[in-house]
């Protein structure tokens, strides 16, 4: 079942907009007021109890200035009518101060308490939005299914708390900037319709970016229109070499290290959240049934159910793991756990069935592997000499291509067929069985969107984009420090 919190801030129509003026670079935004309804929503499995505003909600007039719709602490689950202007073109709805939820997940039989220091927050970007006196508005804060009962760590706890200092802090403050949308609401009745939500979004918060590349020194970039342009293109140290990026469990997550491992992970690209104890360099990650699995150098495995607190297992120094997949068990109820297969530059595979609890292990051929997919039931590695094997449980392997010197590198599962690309070569098979292998850009990683596009990086950090996998268009050639890998979020047209 999804539990709403509903109406928080009614905007009232009629009156005079009284005591409520608030001068900001030189001017006043006046006007009548309009209607406006303001709502937390959350997410399935999740039921608000509290919501409290502590601070103020602004409107921003696109000309520097600002008037206050409230200020002071707001009850979010108690109908309020404030008055606001209308007639004016709003460049931002702008929230500040604290933000205090609690709330129940009954499937977990888990308590959330939510404590958020939030920055000045617009609300809304772009050319602006004109707010009429005749009609009525939603205010949605956060989007749906910002609050994520795995993601925020509550399984196994009877309470969790999220304050300033704990990791999911920054994560719920990005899903704030990034989800946080203005509905248009025709009939008036203060809720949002699917009509309403697919035909009346005004403006969001800072567009969500749709691919994100990472590289040597820390090397990070996003793009919101499909890897045209760029932003938030930096780098941070040579101790933070990426090696790996991936789109889990809404957020692009990156790993890697140089003698010690880190997880970094973003919604919006605009702060990255770092996770840099981890003993050894991570070279992939991969989330499923709730929960993270990671893998890296000296044998590192490690789960988590956050991201953010992890138990990791290094007790053989000699593997080097190189990938690792996760393929769902649909028999199983929740919390579903099923199989993560993970396989090693030295010809190694694990698997888990428990969430990285426990492990077995499996042996396949003789050139070392650098990726693994998963999909169709099967289990799918790449690897040197153009070498593919195909596994059922992730523990026996058959080969089932080798076609030269060149190595295969990268390999995904597109929801019907796998992709397989490496040196001038891309490979594709519906069963992981029968391969058709063509010459084609030469490709070190690739990546998926559900919206159909295929995004890859070469040799010399040149991006690709492609809508068959098999003939790709470049995009962007980037600068030094160069590019290890990139992922898609879903959706990507």
């Amino acid at each position: 079942m999804r539990f709403l919190a509903s109406v928080a801030i009614t905007l009232a129509l009629g009156g005079c907009w009284a005591g409520v003026e608030k001068e900001r670079g030189g001017g006043i935004a006046v006007g009548n007021p309009g209607e406006m309804t303001a709502r937390v929503a959350t997410s399935d499995d999740i039921e608000i109890t509290k919501a409290t505003l502590v601070g103020s909600i602004e409107i921003d007039n696109c000309a520097g200035d600002t008037a206050t719709l409230f200020e002071g602490e707001l009850d979010l689950l108690d109908s309020k009518s404030l008055q606001a202007p209308h007639e004016i073109r709003s460049c931002g709805l702008l929230l500040d101060g604290g933000l205090l939820l609690e709330a129940d997940g009954a499937a977990l039989e888990s308590h959330l308490v939510v404590n958020l220091d939030l920055p000045l927050i617009a609300l809304t970007d772009g050319d602006g939005v004109v707010f009429r006196a005749k009609e009525s508005y939603v205010l949605e804060i956060g989007g749906p299914d910002w609050l994520d009962p795995i993601q925020l760590g509550m399984e196994g706890f009877s309470t969790i708390e999220v304050e300033f200092d704990k990791p999911q802090h920054e994560l719920l403050i990005e899903k704030i900037r990034a989800r946080s949308t203005v509905f248009r609401d025709r009939n008036n009745d203060g809720e949002i319709s699917e009509s309403e939500r697919s035909a009346s979004s005004l403006s969001g918060a800072s567009t969500a970016p749709l691919l994100s590349v990472v590289g040597w020194d820390g090397r990070r970039a996003m793009s919101d229109d499909a890897g045209v342009t760029w932003h938030h293109d930096y780098s941070v140290n040579s101790s933070e070499y990426l090696s790996r990026v991936e789109y889990l469990n809404d957020q692009f997550i990156a790993v890697g290290g140089e003698f010690t491992g880190i997880a970094a992970s973003t919604i919006t690209g605009e702060e990255w959240t770092t996770v840099s104890w981890i003993s050894a360099k991570v070279t992939d990650i991969a989330w499923g049934g709730g929960r993270y699995i990671a893998v890296g150098e000296e044998d590192l495995r490690m789960w988590s159910k956050d991201g953010y607190e992890w138990i990791e297992e290094s007790p053989d120094d000699a593997k080097v793991w190189a990938g690792i997949t996760y393929l769902a068990d649909n028999e199983r109820t929740f919390p579903q756990i099923g199989r993560f297969v993970a396989v090693s530059q030295t010809n190694n595979s694990a698997v888990t069935t428990d969430g990285g609890e426990s492990w077995q292990f499996g042996t396949l051929g003789t050139d070392p592997i650098w990726d693994v997919a998963s999909g169709n039931g099967v289990f799918i590695a790449v690897g040197d000499n153009m070498t593919i094997y195909r596994s059922t449980d992730g523990l026996v392997w058959d080969e089932v291509y080798n076609g030269g010197i060149s190595p295969i590198r990268s390999v995904l599962f597109d929801g019907s067929r796998f992709i397989a690309a490496g040196s001038g070569t891309v490979g594709t098979s519906v069963d992981g069985d029968n391969w058709d292998v063509v010459g084609a850009q030469d490709l070190k990683r690739i990546t998926h969107s559900e919206g159909g596009a295929y995004f890859g990086i070469d040799q010399d950090s040149g991006v690709y984009r492609s809508d068959d996998a098999l003939n790709w268009e470049f995009l962007w050639s980037a600068d030094a420090p160069d590019l290890n890998a990139i992922a898609a979020m879903p959706g990507v047209p």
